[in-house]
């Protein structure tokens, strides 16, 4: 049995014949709760149905800020938070406070106790202090209980501050550049003083990481080597020359990353490495990070390298997110995770923000049908048909395309016939035999097979929604 809705849209007319008149408020009432709901509803159903199906367009997106919005300068170096949630960065002129709206830039000009605004390094406490360093004179810059105050070249040792981290107690200690340039010494600072811990000695030809799996990993200029449950795996790998910029991870499954110039993907005792084939420059590769899918992301540049943005690699695949995805530095200086794990770029062009892409828009240009689009539908085989008002699109195998149903008859008048681009599709619907209803704005096809058939009885109709019941009926 099959109800349609008659031009006068008061009486439902019934495919076999017989007529039902409703309630006479009935329509009014159905007519207005659509009006209300009908665009949540495609946007809704739009994004679950394209997010869930196996190719989605743009997952993610770049926001930017440069000297257009408030930056003092487009060259972001170290980003940090602190407890109360500000985000804090560094830039050649100034330390910049950002409330996720406003930019308020600190420096000799117009702060007490800052003395140089070249800043690089960067560190929050997790009491809120803040700790900013300067490389071309050694300055460290301290904010604390909102007051900045600067210990100089001469009273911060060596020849800069390269790194500021806890130690095992939660101690905040700081790894200087001795004067020599060839060592590098940790201290504490305490009662405004730097206190000497230990040297820390480099060696350039071995370097020793323990993954989060319990696995050791042995790094030299001619091979790795993996001890893992008393086992050994031998890598035959080239890194020259091997120096303190080559960065290590270890993913979920147990794979050994490391970048340097290129990266290189260990694990079952095979090498993977990736480079110009997959999209990467010679550059620094840096800042590995999983997320919650499994992908593993890292970056590149800084360090005086060019770069090409931030790199995915998913389902043994890599992808390059760069200018053409919207982030204006492709050199990448530093990566931040904020306390709700969303991700800050310190970019050579400005501050970006990296963020998942709930709802994504398509149109025309990227293949419907028609930009005025009516209802969807998800078939069983997670194929999304898009009805517009001048036709019918399909988004399968990860594009769009315009669906031409081909009648049965092809001596039907040309209104039973389907002509392509002057149909305006107002409802669809699968039946458990796999056949698709469409319904016009004239009638309904069934459509099954490549061939569509008109239902004669439907003719001169408008088709606002078909349904099937638990009985089988239409």
């Amino acid at each position: 049995m099959e109800y349609v809705l008659t031009p006068d849209r008061q009486t439902l007319f019934n495919v076999s014949g017989a007529f039902h008149i409703p309630p006479a408020n009935f329509f009014l009432s159905i007519r207005l709760m659509l009006r209300l709901i009908f665009p949540f509803i495609i946007c809704i159903f739009l994004f679950f149905s394209v997010a869930d199906s196996k190719s989605v367009f743009g997952q993610y997106r770049f926001d930017t800020w440069t000297t257009d919005n408030g930056l003092p300068q487009n060259g972001v170096r170290e980003i940090a938070q602190t407890p109360d949630g500000y985000l804090w960065f560094t830039t050649f002129d100034g330390l910049v406070r950002f409330d996720g709206v406003r930019f308020t830039t600190y420096g000799k000009g117009n702060t007490k106790g800052i003395i140089n605004n070249r800043f690089t390094g960067l560190f929050a406490d997790k009491d809120g202090t803040l700790y900013a360093t300067t490389m071309e004179d050694g300055i460290l810059t301290v904010f604390r209980n909102g007051v900045f105050s600067s210990f100089t070249s001469e009273q911060v040792p060596g020849h800069y501050i390269q790194d500021i981290k806890p130690d095992e107690k939660g101690e905040v200690r700081f790894l200087s550049e001795d004067e020599d340039r060839t060592t590098k010494s940790w201290y504490y600072l305490r009662d405004g003083q730097f206190v000497f811990i230990e040297k820390q000695y480099s060696d350039f030809q071995t370097k020793v990481f323990q993954g989060r799996s319990g696995a050791v990993w042995t790094i030299t200029p001619t091979q790795t080597t993996e001890s893992r449950n008393g086992n050994q795996t031998v890598y035959p790998l080239q890194i020259k020359p091997l120096n303190y910029q080559i960065n290590t991870f270890e993913d979920k499954e147990g794979n050994l990353w490391l970048g340097e110039r290129t990266v290189h993907k260990l694990g079952n005792g095979k090498v993977e490495t990736f480079g110009e084939k997959d999209g990467l420059i010679q550059s620094h590769y840096h800042s590995f990070w999983e997320a919650k899918d499994g992908s593993v992301w890292f970056s590149s540049g800084g360090a005086s390298t060019n770069g090409v943005g931030l790199i995915q690699y998913k389902d043994n695949k890599l992808r390059v997110w760069g200018a053409e995805d919207g982030l204006l530095g492709s050199s990448i200086f530093s990566v931040f995770h904020d306390r709700e794990d969303t991700l800050w770029l310190a970019t050579n062009k400005g501050l970006s923000r990296l963020r998942k892409r709930l709802i994504s828009s398509f149109s025309t240009k990227d293949g419907i049908d028609n930009s005025e689009v009516y209802p969807l539908y998800r078939d069983r085989q997670d194929n999304v048909w898009i009805c517009t008002i001048k036709g019918l699109s399909i988004y399968r195998n990860g594009k769009f395309e315009t669906v031409d149903l081909k009648t049965s008859d092809s001596a039907a008048p040309e209104d039973e016939t389907w002509r392509k681009g002057r149909m305006p599709v107002q409802s669809l619907w699968e039946d458990s035999g796999g056949k698709m209803w469409v319904g016009i704005s004239g009638g309904i096809y069934v459509f099954e097979n490549g061939i569509a058939r008109f239902l004669q009885k439907s003719k001169n109709h408008h088709v606002f929604a078909i349904r099937g019941d638990k009985d089988g009926n239409v």
